[in-house]
């Protein structure tokens, strides 16, 4: 149809200005602009925002795309390899593809994003960390994420309950006393009887932490290594991790050097020290929660 932009205009009650935005690109063709040509020249309005859903998923993936392509070296700097050998993620062949699986393994749509939770603490609500100044913050943060996703898919009868864990206490002491590869499961059941997870995650290399305790989702959760642990190195992380969250701290990372002999010592609550009692001198803080 042959129609001058100043009479289709006046005939669909619309500023010209933005007819020419429309006929430019610059500008969407909205329900009401469709239905408005539908009126005027018979085309559908369903055709019309068909067309505008595709154009608009084909700009945004191509946008989505360039982003990938630049933010390569930001893939690079993950422990790729270890986090596909163990399942976490699928290898693909094609970076951008690879780059979608990792975005979606943790949980965000760009390494901006990934930045900015991990990094900027943009939520400090459940996640009280910074990784930026630990040695290697890609492969932490892969591992955090991984236990994340086990709490996810891990469902508890039992809420949380304070009072509860301290009552169990005493059990979980006299239970670590055996070796850890018979004690896991029993384990992880009295845990459970309080509302904690327990959680085992494979280890990646470099990466020197034993455990972690955080809240995910509104659930306490205890993140160890699943790798096979020396007896005294095993109770003291498990009783170490029970300590933080009695004393409700969000998320506190335990640091293990073991080549030094050093361990990462935080005042515990009081029913927790009668079972584990630490040696004052010794107490150092490796690692402080950002507040």
């Amino acid at each position: 149809m042959d129609m001058a932009i100043k009479e289709f205009a006046a005939r669909a009650e619309k500023p010209e200005k933005s007819v020419i935005d429309v006929i430019q690109g610059q500008c969407s063709i909205t329900p009401d602009m469709a239905i408005a040509i539908e009126y005027v020249t018979g085309m559908s309005a369903d055709v019309l925002l068909n067309w505008q859903r595709r154009y608009d998923e084909q700009k945004t993936r191509k946008k989505m795309s360039q982003k990938m392509r630049i933010a390569s070296s930001w893939l690079s700097s993950l422990p790729l390899k270890e986090m596909i050998e163990r399942g976490w993620i699928e290898y693909k062949t094609e970076v951008g593809d690879q780059m979608d699986a990792v975005l979606r393994f943790f949980g965000v749509v760009s390494p901006e994003a990934w930045e900015n939770y991990y990094f900027k603490q943009r939520l400090k609500v459940s996640f009280r960390i910074s990784l930026e100044k630990t040695a290697d913050p890609y492969a932490i943060a892969a591992w955090l994420r991984q236990g994340e996703i086990q709490a996810m898919n891990s469902e508890l009868d039992q809420r949380y309950d304070a009072k509860k864990l301290k009552e169990l206490l005493s059990g979980i002491s006299l239970l670590l006393q055996s070796p850890p590869d018979d004690i896991v499961d029993e384990l992880e059941g009295l845990l459970a009887k309080a509302g904690v997870k327990l959680l085992f995650t494979e280890p990646l290399s470099g990466v020197p932490i034993k455990g972690a305790t955080r809240w995910i989702y509104g659930w306490p959760c205890i993140q160890l290594l699943s790798e096979r642990q020396e007896y005294e190195n095993f109770r003291f992380t498990v009783l170490h991790e029970i300590g933080h969250i009695l004393s409700s701290l969000i998320c506190i990372l335990s640091f293990f050097f073991m080549a030094k002999k050093t361990f990462f010592w935080s005042t515990l609550d009081s029913s927790l020290k009668t079972i584990y009692p630490t040696n004052k001198k010794k107490k150092k803080l490796m690692y402080s929660p950002v507040k």
